[in-house]
């Protein structure tokens, strides 16, 4: 399965809910901290603007630490 993760700023903060991946759209660069509700992980993007998407077999490559009910979700 596939998801797709807009974020805004540089290290920014995007919420993440388990049955709706809030997604803000702007200029990515570096490393962005994804906070997903009571945990956090990192995502690492390109520079400029654009769409990460991230398959659930190459998740683990993309997010140093990945919640376990992420990958749950991820799976339905």
């Amino acid at each position: 399965m596939i998801f797709i993760v807009k974020v805004a700023y540089e290290r920014a903060r995007v919420s993440v809910a388990m049955k709706n991946i809030a997604t803000v759209a702007g200029e990515v660069s570096k490393m962005v901290k994804v906070r997903a509700e009571r945990m956090i992980f990192n995502v690492k993007v390109a520079y400029g603007r654009m769409r990460v998407s991230i398959a659930m077999k190459n998740i683990a490559r993309v997010a140093g630490r990945v919640p376990k009910w992420l990958k749950c979700e991820l799976k339905r």
